[in-house]
């Protein structure tokens, strides 16, 4: 592919791997805690385990083929080395547009739902409007984008760990909760799988960040690590959380809040809800920055290879980002935030990165195998290299979480 480079490369590891880290964290945690104790009840941690574990190969996967292949569309440059077929690579990328697009509405919908439960003001009308700022920011530029987001970061981790302290209580008798939290007998294997896959969504974001490659400092290096450093950080946050959620909160009422991290807050601290409300509107919000990022630069990066219109390439000369591609992405956010539910966004992006996840891994096990992709990009010494174990293990998981669920969906519709 002839590339011409036109982005500011000037991020390092500590940007991208809170970037990384914020979007997977608004993505998650704060958004879907909730529904996922719905379906997996006491278990709601065990679930979070298995999205993890399917999660993880699948990361690893993209930490080498981003350091292979460090371009801004990212999936569809990984697909394409694969099967060079153009065609392959439009709809993958396309598909992946489509799922960071969802994702964004998604979490723009959990930011109306905490701040309509703190202001009133309607949910359609908060979710907009946070997509509308953040697209701005986002044509201001990347680095102030990116800044504003590790901001949003570490407030929402700090959010996150004061919740755990208060609510360390819940940690004096482990060995009897871990009994509770494997014993399926209440919600059934299907609850626990169908709570992973609801929980897989809180490890969207892994792929979010190499869209960001062509704007980073020593890409082959430096993204891979943000992308493990990313997984190990939310992992461990993810888990703490959930016990204490499950163990403070009657499962009914966790399931049924607009805004679950606030109810437990309230309850473990002692204090007004409007505490924790607040990280958690800063961390929604940061997640809906960190996806209209990565969608942007991925039609960019589509568009600029040739395999969408060219005007979608077109970059701000003074600030430097790909402003056409940013308008397409808040316009197409906002009207899937306006009309669709939380639980609906959130299950459509699953079923779109598990297939994707399934199509990246697929792609490794075929440049691993094949030797005629073995060029002058792989031949670098600072290639970050796995065993055809991790994308074997990764492809795997990702069908059978997809196979799983859409055999409980089948299930429920007949």
């Amino acid at each position: 592919m002839a590339r011409t480079h036109k982005l500011k490369r000037n991020l390092g590891l500590f940007l991208i791997t809170l970037f990384a880290l914020g979007n997977i964290v608004g993505a998650g945690i704060y958004s879907l805690i909730g529904k996922v104790a719905g379906e997996s009840g006491l278990s709601t941690p065990l679930a979070f385990i298995i999205a993890m574990f399917i999660a993880s190969f699948s990361a690893l996967s993209f930490a080498e083929l981003t350091s292979r292949r460090p371009y801004s569309e990212g999936v569809s440059a990984y697909v394409h080395s694969a099967f060079k077929r153009k065609w392959a690579s439009l709809i993958v990328g396309l598909l992946m547009s489509a799922a960071t697009i969802v994702s964004a509405a998604t979490l723009a919908r959990a930011f109306g739902g905490y701040l309509n439960s703190a202001t009133g003001l309607a949910i359609p009308i908060a979710s907009t409007l946070v997509i509308a700022a953040f697209g701005i920011l986002a044509f201001i530029g990347i680095e102030e984008s990116l800044k504003f987001s590790a901001g949003h970061t570490i407030i929402e981790i700090i959010g996150l760990l004061a919740i755990v302290w208060f609510g360390r209580a819940v940690f004096s008798d482990l060995p009897t909760k871990l009994g509770q939290i494997f014993d399926l007998s209440s919600v059934g294997i299907g609850g626990v799988m169908t709570g992973a896959f609801l929980a897989f969504y809180a490890y969207i974001g892994i792929e979010d960040a190499v869209h960001l490659s062509e704007e980073t400092k020593k890409t082959r290096v430096t993204m891979p690590r943000a992308i493990v450093l990313s997984i190990v950080i939310s992992t461990v946050l993810y888990i703490l959380i959930s016990v204490v959620a499950v163990f403070s909160i009657p499962i009914d009422q966790l399931s049924s809040s607009n805004a679950p991290l606030s109810l437990v807050f309230s309850k473990v601290a002692n204090s007004p809800a409007w505490i924790i409300t607040i990280v958690a509107l800063t961390a929604t919000a940061g997640g809906v920055l960190a996806h209209v990022l990565s969608g942007s630069r991925l039609l960019y990066g589509m568009a600029e290879a040739g395999w969408i219109n060219k005007r979608l390439a077109v970059v701000h000369e003074k600030r430097k980002t790909p402003a056409l591609a940013i308008i397409f992405v808040v316009v197409i956010a906002s009207l899937l935030a306006i009309f669709l539910d939380l639980t609906f966004l959130a299950a459509t992006t699953s079923y779109l990165i598990l297939f994707i996840f399934s199509l990246v891994n697929l792609s490794l096990i075929i440049i691993k195998l094949n030797k005629k992709n073995k060029n002058k990009p792989t031949q670098d010494k600072n290639i970050f290299k796995v065993s055809i174990i991790i994308p074997t293990l990764g492809l795997l998981f990702s069908l059978v979480l997809l196979t799983s669920e859409s055999i409980n969906l089948l299930r429920r519709l007949f």
